[in-house]
C-alpha cells in the first residue's frame, strides 16, 4: 500500500473514529437520563408508523426512540391505537397537502447540476459550482423554494404539543415524494421536528442539560454515519446537512455559554469531515500535492450529483487549460497518483457498494471522461511545450478511465 492510499484509509477511519466517539458519548448521555418506557400503545403506534420511515432515512431506532421518551407526556397526544391509525387533524393534513404542491410546483423549475463536458472549461460553470454546490453553502442550497413549507410545525419556538400528529403526514410524504427537493424538504423538515420537539416538550423530571447533550451527540453521531454511510436509496439527499444545520441554526440549544462551546467544537469537526470528503480545491493546485492530504472522494460518490461535481472539479485541469503560462512545467506526477488511488479504491469497494453508488460511479466516470476527450488541441496561449505536456497528461487520465471502466465492468 503507497502513501496516498494509506492516506485515504486514514480519512476514512478519522470518519468512523468520530462516527464511534460522538455514540459512546450519546449513550452515556441515554445510560444517565434513565429514560421512562413507552406505554404499549404509543409503542405500537411509533413502531408502525415513524421508526420504519426513520430507520431508511438513516436515523438510528434506539436514539429515535429516546427522542420520543424524552419528551413522553407530550408523544401521548400522538395516540395510542392496535391498528397504526391515529387521529389526525384535518387542518394538518390540509396544511402539508399545500406545501405538497408548492414544492412539486418549484421542483419543475430546478434542475440538477452535475459536472458537464459542455461547461467542464467554462470558467462561469466553475463560478456557479462554486456558489451553488460547494459544501461550505450546503446550508443555502434549497433556501430559495418560495413555498410555504415553512408554515409547517417544525421550528423550536413555534411548536406544540399537539403538532406530534403532524409527524406521521411528513413521513408519509417523505416516502411518496419521487422528486428529489421535495425528499430533501421532507427529510429536513422531520429532522428539525424531532430534536426540537423533544427538548422543547422534555420531561420536567429529565435535567434540560443532559437532554440538550444526548441531542448533540446524537445528531453529530448521525452526520458521521449518513456522511460515510448514505442510506441506501437516499444517496444522493446529502442527509448530512440538515443535522450540521439544525445544529449551527436551531433556537433549541439556548444561549449557554457551555453550550454554545460544545456546538462550536461539534461543528468544527464536521466541518472538517465535510472538507475531506468534499474537498475545496484542485489537485493542480501546488498546496495540493501533499500525498499524505488525500481527500476521500471515494466517499463523496457515494453521494451522487454533489459528489460528482465535487470529485470533477478537484481532478480537473482547468487551471492548467484557462491559467496556464506557455513553457510552465507541470508537475503531473502528484495529481496522476491521488487519481489512480482513487480509482484504487473505487475498485476495491465497488462490489460493495450499493446499486445507487454504482451507477454514481459509472456516471462520474463517463462525465469525467467526456470533459478530458473535449479538450481541443493546441490550447490557445501555449506554446508546443505546455501543449506536449497537457496531452500526455489527457492521454494518462483517459487510459487510467479506460482501466477502471473495464475493471468494474468486470464484477
Amino acid at each position: 500500500m503507497n502513501i496516498a492510499t494509506a492516506a485515504s484509509d486514514n480519512c476514512k477511519s478519522i470518519l468512523a473514529r468520530n462516527e464511534y466517539r460522538a455514540w459512546q458519548s450519546a449513550r452515556y448521555c441515554r445510560e444517565a437520563l434513565e429514560l421512562p418506557k413507552m406505554p404499549i400503545g404509543l409503542k405500537l403506534a411509533i413502531d408502525t408508523t415513524v421508526l420504519p420511515v426513520l430507520t431508511q432515512i438513516g436515523m438510528d431506532a434506539s436514539f429515535a426512540r429516546a427522542l420520543i421518551q424524552i419528551a413522553m407526556p407530550a408523544w401521548e397526544k400522538f395516540g395510542r391505537t392496535s391498528n397504526k391509525i391515529q387521529h389526525i387533524d384535518p387542518k394538518a393534513r390540509s396544511d402539508v397537502a399545500e406545501v405538497e404542491q408548492g414544492l412539486l410546483h418549484r421542483a419543475q423549475k430546478t434542475y440538477d447540476m452535475y459536472f458537464l463536458p459542455s461547461r467542464s472549461s467554462s470558467p462561469a460553470f466553475f463560478e456557479m459550482v462554486d456558489l451553488h454546490m460547494h459544501p461550505r453553502n450546503l446550508f443555502d442550497l434549497l433556501e430559495d423554494v418560495s413555498t410555504p413549507w415553512i408554515i409547517l410545525p417544525r421550528a423550536f419556538r413555534f411548536l406544540e404539543k399537539e403538532h406530534c400528529r403532524y409527524l406521521p403526514l411528513y413521513l408519509d410524504m417523505l416516502m411518496r415524494s419521487t422528486h428529489e427537493l421535495c425528499i430533501d424538504k421532507w427529510i429536513r423538515i422531520t429532522i428539525e421536528f424531532m430534536a426540537n420537539y423533544a427538548i422543547k416538550f422534555a420531561d420536567d423530571d429529565l435535567p434540560i442539560e443532559n437532554v440538550i447533550d444526548l441531542v448533540i451527540h446524537g445528531y453529530e453521531a448521525m452526520f458521521w454515519h449518513t456522511l460515510k454511510d448514505p442510506p441506501t436509496g437516499f444517496e444522493d439527499n446529502r442527509i448530512f446537512e440538515h443535522y450540521l444545520g439544525w445544529m449551527c441554526h436551531s433556537d433549541a440549544l439556548g444561549p449557554a455559554p457551555a453550550v454554545k462551546a460544545k456546538i462550536s467544537e461539534a461543528t468544527g469537526r464536521m466541518a472538517s469531515g465535510i472538507q475531506s470528503v468534499f474537498p475545496n480545491g484542485n489537485a493542480f493546485q501546488k498546496n495540493e500535492h501533499n500525498p499524505d492530504d488525500m481527500p476521500c472522494m471515494h466517499i463523496a460518490l457515494r453521494h451522487g450529483c454533489l459528489g460528482i461535481v465535487s470529485t470533477g472539479r478537484y481532478f480537473w485541469a482547468g487551471p492548467l487549460l484557462i491559467c496556464g503560462k506557455a513553457g510552465q512545467v507541470i508537475d503531473y506526477k502528484p495529481v496522476l497518483l491521488k487519481l489512480r488511488n482513487l480509482f484504487y479504491r473505487i475498485r476495491t469497494d465497488y462490489p460493495h457498494e450499493t446499486r445507487r453508488t454504482q451507477y454514481f460511479i459509472r456516471d462520474f466516470l463517463h462525465q469525467f471522461e467526456a470533459a478530458y476527450k473535449g479538450i481541443k488541441f493546441p490550447i490557445e496561449g501555449s506554446d508546443e511545450f505546455s501543449n506536449n505536456g497537457i496531452q500526455f497528461l489527457v492521454a494518462q487520465i483517459l487510459q487510467t478511465i479506460c482501466r477502471l471502466r473495464r475493471s468494474i465492468e468486470r464484477l
